[in-house]
């Protein structure tokens, strides 16, 4: 595999929110979400709109997600897992629809 990177625009919802913009033409973008280990209702209401708005979820453990999707009433969203055992993998669908838009 070869690397190449792509320009894209993350936005890193969390306390301390950093935006990092581009200047690409990619159409997608990656939204970086930290969940609260243990109580779902801590997470902020800007990260939980972010997660309203998105099209697609990437998550380390989707079962997990799920539990905290369902506790905080977030609609249910496309997911797929992204973690250490798959990372290359789901790194290419990830770019893969980054690209699409």
């Amino acid at each position: 595999m070869v690397w190449r990177p792509i320009p894209i625009e993350v936005i890193n919802v969390t306390k301390n929110t950093t935006i990092i913009p581009t200047t690409s033409t990619t159409k997608g973008r990656l939204y970086s979400v930290a969940l609260p280990i243990g109580n779902a209702k801590d997470l902020s209401l800007r990260a939980q709109e972010t997660l309203k708005a998105v099209d697609w979820i990437a998550a380390e453990d989707t079962r997990a997600w799920e539990k905290i999707r369902v506790e905080l009433g977030l609609p249910l969203k496309p997911c797929f897992a992204f973690h250490d055992h798959n990372e290359e993998a789901s790194a290419l669908g990830l770019i893969q629809l980054l690209e699409q838009g």
